[in-house]
């Protein structure tokens, strides 16, 4: 199986982890213990640009090591922003952040789900209240 290459942007997310890591006086094995990452051989890839971080990773990273998800990916943090997680500022977005990134990655998927399923549901019932009245009789 050939591993597709990262992004330019991935790479460059790669190396600002690095500068983090390599600055917080922890091995990668104690950063992949403390942080949730998972073995430092984890660690090592995300930081050597051989995985792109995800939204997990990148949570955890940013929790661990007393950082905004910016500082290490601005594009992870645009898309923390669009899923109306927020990104600084908010105390309790932080809150929410720091939560789940206590999850674990099978409970994150699921936490994902169920959110993506009240945001299906809120979308239907605003849909079913622009219906006008003769749309209803129709249906």
């Amino acid at each position: 199986m050939v591993k597709k290459s990262l992004e330019k942007w991935q790479e460059e997310d790669a190396k600002r982890l690095k500068e983090w890591v390599d600055s917080s006086g922890l091995s990668q094995l104690e950063i992949g213990e403390k942080f949730g990452i998972g073995t430092q051989g984890m660690v090592w890839q995300y930081v050597n640009a051989k995985t792109p971080l995800n939204l997990s990773a990148i949570i955890k990273f940013s929790n661990g090591l007393k950082c905004s998800v910016v500082e290490i990916s601005p594009t992870l943090a645009e898309e923390l922003s669009k899923a109306n997680i927020g990104v600084e500022g908010n105390h309790n977005n932080a809150r929410v952040l720091h939560l789940y990134s206590l999850l674990s990655e099978r409970d994150q998927i699921k936490v994902l789900g169920y959110m993506e399923g009240l945001s299906n549901n809120a979308n239907d019932k605003s849909n079913s209240n622009s219906i006008s009245p003769q749309e209803k009789k129709k249906a």
